[in-house]
């Protein structure tokens, strides 16, 4: 009889509680396709699924990790379309994996299995050869992105003002500006964050040495509402700290039929100022995740026309684990931090 192989995994093991485990070797089914996790970026719903010991009804030890890239190891006798090495970006939520969420499996590990292929084929896509494993792994947050625009109506003429600079809010800049959107603001405290967002383009505003409805009137210029006067003329903003006064903030500074797309997860309730919102006809959408993205988000990174890059601050390897994720934790130190899984 052959040994169980075991192999390292992130997990959660309680409010503030995460480490390397050694678990066994995932068993791969005829619907099945087995992956080599090159690299997978720690996301800030990991840092939030850490902080809350894990996601409601989750299994305890929580496995985590689901921005990710690799290679087919092995697959299933149903599977048809990929062989082995094959270089893949997976959709982790896609055929109800809930890869590094909901599910039983998450990519901070060498190895990591999608199940029941032929549910959602969609969910693994081909890597072109021309991106490498660390932009494979980013597609997934550049996906979250795209859909926070889909969701808030987007399109190249709008005045676009973010709110958080970090994974999410950066790359809903470079999207917004792939699309063509021009003076794309992102407001966000850490100076770290702010000096990426000018490397990407973004013009970068800081709330503590400006008045951010200023500065927006400066920049995306005035619009005047019989009611409430000169208002930025900002058309989309998009909320992405998660942050109850910040929300509130956007709505107090929105004007005639700008919109408001929420990003950024909220774990309290927040006050809805409906007589602003009546006066403007502003538009308030939710976006969660994402639906269909990930191959305009693939197509989008092999034109070469965006460089995400300068996301990336940070660079360990997964026996590092614990170490990176305290650094991901530092909003003034770093922006992304990458996994090499493979060491």
């Amino acid at each position: 009889m052959n040994a169980i192989r075991k192999i390292p995994a992130a997990r959660i093991h309680g409010p503030g509680q995460v480490r390397l485990d050694l678990i066994e070797e995932p068993h791969v089914g005829e619907d099945d396709i087995l992956i080599s996790v090159s690299r997978c970026g720690i996301c800030g719903s990991d840092l939030s699924y850490a902080k809350l010991g894990g996601l409601p009804g989750s299994s305890i030890p929580m496995p985590i990790g689901h921005e990710f890239a690799g290679s087919v190891v092995k697959m299933g006798d149903r599977v048809r379309g990929f062989k082995e090495g094959d270089r893949v970006v997976v959709n982790p939520e896609a055929a109800q994996n809930g890869i590094g969420s909901t599910g039983n499996s998450g990519a901070f590990s060498p190895l990591v299995c999608f199940r029941n292929f032929s549910k959602d084929p969609s969910g693994i896509l081909s890597l072109p050869r021309e991106l490498d494993y660390e932009i494979g792994a980013l597609v997934e947050p550049l996906s979250v992105a795209l859909h926070g625009l889909n969701q808030g109506k987007f399109s190249s003429d709008d005045k676009v003002t973010i709110f958080g600079g970090g994974p999410i809010g950066l790359s809903a800049a470079l999207v917004a500006q792939y699309y063509g959107a021009k003076d794309v603001v992102i407001v966000e405290l850490s100076g770290k964050r702010l000096e990426i967002a000018e490397k990407l383009g973004a013009i970068p505003c800081n709330p503590r040495k400006l008045d951010v409805k200023e500065f927006l009137m400066e920049v995306h210029g005035a619009r005047s509402n019989v009611h409430l006067g000169e208002q930025p003329n900002t058309t989309l903003y998009i909320e992405a700290t998660g942050n109850v006064d910040v929300f509130q903030e956007i709505i107090e500074m929105g004007c005639n039929e700008s919109r408001v797309s929420v990003i950024g997860v909220h774990f309290e309730p927040v006050k809805l100022n409906l007589l602003k919102l009546l006066m403007t006809e502003m538009t308030v959408t939710a976006s969660l995740a994402y639906k269909n993205e990930f191959p305009a988000v693939v197509e989008m990174l092999t034109s070469k026309k965006l460089d995400i890059s300068p996301m990336i601050t940070h660079r360990l390897p997964l026996s590092d684990f614990e170490k990176a994720f305290s650094i991901a934790g530092d909003h003034d130190k770093a922006v992304k931090v990458m996994i090499d899984c493979q060491n």
